[in-house]
């Protein structure tokens, strides 16, 4: 499998093993699809599939892409509640 990276300290980062901060966000643009569903009152599940069948990606999603990056580590998603 891929590696999976872990928060090592050092005196530059006050031993937190990150440096910065970055947003893991969900953007989900509402088309006319999107609306005509909300009026219908359909359920999240719908929702959710519509908006992932128009490109969205998931707050899960983005937060293991950047494990997989390396810009986090799985502890760290977690611990936000991301997990």
């Amino acid at each position: 499998g891929e590696p999976v990276y872990h928060a090592v300290g050092c005196g530059r980062c006050e031993g937190t093993g990150y440096a910065g901060e970055f947003d893991i966000q969900e953007v989900l643009s509402c088309d006319g699809g999107f609306t005509r569903l909300l009026r219908e009152n359909v359920d999240a599940w719908t929702l959710r599939h519509y908006a992932a069948s128009r490109g969205m990606v998931s707050l899960k999603e983005t937060a293991r892409a950047r494990v997989r990056a390396g810009l986090t580590s799985p502890g760290e998603v977690f611990a936000q509640g991301i997990a």
